[in-house]
């Protein structure tokens, strides 16, 4: 869990769901169905006009997908003219797709099928023309046909509750939905564009910044996941007041979503050599998050904590420590708290505590 917190709201976020290569789009007709074996129900040879379909694509080893299983299976109780099909591709050992489905038994209530593959190849048919060709690369996902045998909708199969009734209605708007879809994928692609040229060592700082800048004009959605980028950007510059404007700045923006500020102000106070005019600008909003949360949260109160001892707040550090190790109690980062509410207690105000192991997630 830690390790998430160190991206806070950046690279994570960004680097799922890239869109690379893509020749399929929602609006377009779906591909032809090249499944290989069905492991339960009744074997789908072809998409016919007239029947509205979903084809959901998933794995033994996903822990995503076993979760989406029970919600599609509702929707299929409850969608009894459309027909349901979970395609599995990318499974790492093709022997143990008939065990788990039979273990499933009822909680998996459609028809299931395998890939197909042709020779030697690792990739089956359904992954190269389906999720690979539109550009998705993970699971599980979704794909729903309307009776047109057009692809009306792509996404992840827990978020199609709105957009399965209206297909079947046919009051599903599919030319919205491809330009959506069309401008998602334009958008993911210079994300990606960017990551990949930020990833490159000998990049200047000045023009991390300019490429972040002018990231952030053309697209201001990006700026909301990936400020801290250009935050560390900004850090490395000797003056620190353009760092400091824009982290207030960024701060103000997270509004009254706690969540986001406790993971903005992990993402502050986890820089190497962070100083105590930015952890100022830091502790007004780890305040305001563990209040927005009630004081019932774990990990905001253990970002109240460390926030106040790397200040050399005390008092402040030790209230906020022990809630955050109460409220952690069975937690794989309990620990992480407890070191850092002894570290607290041995402060004499207003000497900072010194970053500890904790503090550098690597």
């Amino acid at each position: 869990m830690m390790k998430r917190f160190a991206v806070g709201l950046a690279v994570l976020g960004l680097l799922a769901g890239g869109v690379l290569g893509q020749s399929l789009s929602v609006g377009d007709p779906a591909p032809k169905l090249a499944v290989g074996e069905f492991v339960k129900g009744e074997p789908v040879t072809e998409l016919k006009a007239g029947t509205v379909y979903v084809v959901e694509f998933w794995a033994t080893w996903c822990g995503p997908c076993k979760a989406s299983i029970p919600h599609l299976t509702e929707l299929a109780k409850q969608y009894k003219d459309v027909k349901f099909i979970g395609a599995n591709v990318w499974e790492r050992d093709q022997s143990l797709i008939k065990p788990f489905v039979a273990e499933m038994g009822d909680k998996m209530g459609y028809a299931v099928a395998c890939d197909t593959f042709e020779g030697d190849e690792k990739t089956g048919q359904m992954a190269k023309t389906w999720m690979m060709a539109a550009g998705r690369n993970g699971i599980p996902c979704a794909f729903i046909i309307n009776d047109e045998r057009k692809i009306a909708w792509i996404g992840h199969p827990m978020t199609m509750d709105e957009v399965l009734p209206k297909v079947v209605a046919k009051t599903w708007d599919v030319a919205k939905a491809a330009a959506d879809f069309k401008a998602e994928a334009k958008r993911v692609a210079r994300q990606n564009e960017v990551l990949t040229s930020l990833r490159k060592p000998d990049m200047p700082t000045a023009d991390r910044i300019k490429l972040l800048r002018a990231w952030f004009a053309e697209d201001p959605g990006a700026e909301k996941s990936a400020w801290s980028l250009l935050l560390r950007e900004l850090a490395k510059q000797p003056d620190k007041a353009e760092m400091v404007a824009y982290l207030k700045k960024s701060l103000a923006g997270l509004g009254d979503d706690g969540m986001a500020l406790w993971n903005a102000v992990w993402t502050v106070i986890q820089q190497p050599g962070v100083s105590r005019e930015v952890l100022a600008v830091a502790l007004p909003a780890a305040r305001r998050a563990d209040a927005l949360l009630k004081g019932e949260h774990d990990v905001a109160a253990g970002m109240l904590c460390r926030t106040n001892s790397l200040l050399g707040n005390r008092g402040a550090a030790v209230a906020a420590g022990r809630r955050a190790v109460k409220l952690a109690e069975g937690k794989p980062y309990q620990k992480m708290f407890v070191d850092w509410l002894a570290e607290a207690e041995t402060l004499s105000e207003p000497r900072p505590a010194r970053p500890t192991k904790h503090d550098t997630l690597g």
